[in-house]
């Protein structure tokens, strides 16, 4: 359920595959982080759907629940997927972790229901003093991956590693850069992964990111790079319009509508070369 759970990427289809550059150095001096002020301090994301509008008739094809505590905290993220005959099952789910009444959490379980592969993997957070994600660290398996994170006032860089502790030739680099524009919003990244690099390019909406106001987003990689997954999107303060890839011209297009408070009601997803991967994401927000 890896790739199950991890079915975001899928938003990006245009994976930026990039090889390490190691030990490149930039200027790192601290940068406040933006000021988020949610729409509404207690309503928040309750939900996003995922419908297949390929198939006749549309129809979802899975959704992701959001659980708060008192609080609003996230704690759990339930994964549901809808089978063919429409039976809804609880494929996975993410649970975070906390100390106390902190808001960042130090600690993320990811768990795949899969009866035949089912697995359960531990993320761990770092952050500095302005809250900033500063490190991060998993273990899949027999092989894990680390990931540290510097700021300036123009960039921010991960520089990443894959091992295996039992096979000392089992080493990947990755790099990724990414150049903060006017909007505050990451608008470049440079990326570097094991033999390839590339670059690509992203525009943004004027309306907020649903993502934002959670207080998770404290987990997530800052930096849109190598596997773009949503995920690396959800800092950003807007919502992605276009991503263009230099060694890959096909545009991936997002058309938003929005509510009443500016934030998405729905996106529809389009690939420019690959349009039957079309489909469209629902959100769903609820007050706490």
């Amino acid at each position: 359920m890896k790739a199950a759970l991890r079915l975001l990427p899928v938003l990006f289809a245009c994976v930026l595959f990039a090889s390490c550059q190691k030990e490149l150095t930039d200027p790192m001096t601290p940068v406040t982080p933006p000021v988020i002020t949610p729409y509404d301090s207690v309503t928040l994301l309750s939900r996003f759907a995922f419908i297949d509008i390929n198939s006749s008739p549309s129809d979802t094809t899975g959704y992701y629940d959001f659980v708060y505590d008192s609080l609003h905290r996230v704690t759990n993220i339930k994964v549901y997927d809808y089978s063919n005959n429409g039976v809804t099952s609880l494929q996975g789910e993410y649970t975070y972790h906390y100390t106390s009444n902190d808001t960042l959490a130090w600690k993320k379980t990811e768990t795949d229901y899969d009866p035949a592969n089912g697995y359960t993997y531990s993320y761990f957070y770092f952050y500095d003093a302005q809250q900033r994600l500063i490190k991060d660290s998993v273990f899949y398996e027999s092989t894990g991956e680390v990931h540290n994170y510097t700021y300036s006032n123009t960039m921010i860089t991960m520089k990443g590693r894959a091992f295996d502790p039992n096979d000392p030739s089992y080493i990947f680099d990755e790099r990724d850069t990414g150049f903060i524009g006017n909007s505050g919003n990451i608008t470049q990244t440079n990326s570097y992964y094991d033999t390839d690099s590339t670059k690509h390019f992203l525009a943004y909406d004027n309306h907020p990111n649903p993502f934002l106001p959670l207080n998770i987003r404290s987990t997530y990689n800052p930096v849109p790079g190598y596997n773009f997954y949503l995920e690396d999107l959800n800092l950003q303060r807007n919502n992605i319009i276009t991503s263009n890839g230099v060694f890959n011209s096909s545009t991936v297009t997002y058309t938003y509508t929005y509510n009443t408070a500016g934030y998405p009601s729905t996106v529809n997803i389009h690939f420019e070369d690959v349009p039957q991967d079309d489909y469209n994401m629902v959100f769903f927000y609820k007050k706490y």
